[in-house]
């Protein structure tokens, strides 16, 4: 009979995207499967997650790229030991948080959820998820000090509870990972819902991260964590930046 960890986590990796830029810039492998020091650049990023609380691993893939059935057999042989699912949308969504909810059916509500980009990778001790735990967060974020209007931002009161999360604008030191930790599966998607039922979008798409201005409204406590160590392969540039970082 298998074991179920102290900190059940559900972890969702929205892999949907095109990866455009990459094909732009004369890559020909798929950019999820694009190698970094030997392991493709999604595996970066899901090896930098908690896997060892993980009691559901979920994938979701974009099935009208080329490279799905090489990158589903990719997840399948690699995550193996996990079970991991690998669920599909047939076209590019309206943002993160509508390709999440793909997954809801296999979300357990009442067990934490955490959601991660598939083209950021990071160092951290994975303690950080029993601490939010422990410490009675709703809602966690992994972060890094930066300027960069392009991610987005978490704000912290006196206290240092996240007051607000915003989308391309600076509010703080604190940039997001694109690492979104609920403590309750149900609160994402009764959030995520709702905004996609009222059309309620942040930059002209539905991201994660503003979910937690709702949940923070409806009484929610939010923290941020900050990494270690930032290893992000988002665009061409970034990608060829870590390699020198790396070498």
């Amino acid at each position: 009979m298998a074991t179920v960890p102290e900190f059940p986590l559900n972890i969702v990796l929205p892999m949907a995207g095109l990866g455009s830029r990459f094909q732009q810039a004369g890559y020909t492998v798929p950019k999820p499967l694009i190698e970094v020091r030997g392991r493709p650049m999604y595996a970066w990023a899901t090896d930098s997650l908690p896997l060892e609380f993980a009691t559901r691993l979920i994938f979701i893939l974009l099935a009208s790229q080329p490279e799905f059935p090489r990158l589903r057999a990719d997840i399948q042989r690699r995550y193996a030991k996990h079970n991991p699912v690998v669920l599909e949308v047939p076209a590019l969504t309206a943002g993160q948080a509508v390709t999440v909810l793909r997954a809801e059916e296999f979300i357990a509500h009442d067990e934490p959820l955490l959601i991660h980009n598939a083209d950021t990778a990071f160092t951290i001790d994975s303690a950080w998820a029993q601490q939010a735990w422990r410490q009675n967060c709703d809602g966690a974020l992994l972060v890094f000090p930066s300027d960069e209007k392009r991610w987005s931002y978490a704000r912290e009161g006196a206290d240092g509870w996240v007051t607000e999360v915003r989308e391309k604008e600076v509010i703080s030191p604190w940039a997001s990972t694109g690492t979104y930790w609920f403590r309750r599966g149900a609160d994402f998607t009764r959030l995520a819902g709702e905004r996609v039922r009222i059309g309620r979008k942040e930059a002209a798409e539905y991201y994660v991260g503003p979910l937690y201005n709702d949940l923070i409204a409806a009484g929610g406590r939010v923290k941020v964590f900050p990494i270690e160590r930032l290893y992000c392969f988002g665009t061409p540039e970034d990608y060829e930046r870590t390699l020198r970082e790396l070498a």
